[in-house]
């Protein structure tokens, strides 16, 4: 009966490590733009490979900008639902470090509509920073539309990224506590 308590308390224990290497919190963005815009989410997703995850839930506060109210709905766009924007939901560290998003991640600001976040690696035919083209610019973009006349306002923001620990600290932590788990065990077997 012990035995059989001993391996569901393990099994528990190690579906809750797997199930939390599924979804993981991935880190902060926040970002400023002209005219007092503001965007700061938790950000969440499953891990692709080392440093790039996909982003697929988030948490925060957007502001379009100063005199705006600011909206706390924020959710994040299945990759292709919206065909109005090219995005890929994919963000991309390196030691911690915002690397770059250029497909962009889509977010829906409850009250607002579709916000694209992307970094614009200056390729770009011209985009337009609230109705001036700008061609060649090189950083992250915040993009919003279409309005009613089929445009979108772009403007450049400066961002910053603050990354979560690694699934992986989470992972070394439990095969710690299973090991010392295992450990206990013994020792109260052998007492008893």
């Amino acid at each position: 009966m012990q035995l059989a308590k001993t391996f569901a308390l393990v099994g528990v224990l190690l579906a809750a490590t797997f199930a939390m290497a599924q979804t993981v919190e991935i880190g902060q963005l926040s970002y400023q733009g002209g005219a007092g815009l503001q965007f700061s989410a938790e950000l969440f997703g499953t891990r692709v490979a080392p440093g790039e995850y996909l982003v697929n839930g988030a948490s925060g506060a957007y502001r379009q900008g100063s005199g705006f109210p600011i909206y706390s709905s924020i959710s994040v766009v299945p990759v292709g639902t919206d065909s109005a924007y090219t995005y890929d939901n994919l963000l991309f560290t390196t030691g911690g470090t915002l690397v770059d998003s250029v497909g962009g991640i889509l977010f829906n600001i409850a009250g607002i509509g579709d916000v694209n976040f992307w970094y614009s690696d200056g390729n770009e035919s011209g985009w337009s920073d609230n109705g001036t083209w700008v061609t060649g610019s090189v950083g992250y973009v915040n993009s919003t539309g279409p309005n009613g006349s089929g445009t979108y306002t772009s403007t450049p923001v400066n961002a910053s990224f603050t990354a979560a620990p690694e699934s992986s600290s989470f992972a070394l932590f439990g095969s710690g506590a299973l090991g010392l788990f295992g450990v206990l065990r013994k020792r109260v077997l052998r007492n008893t």
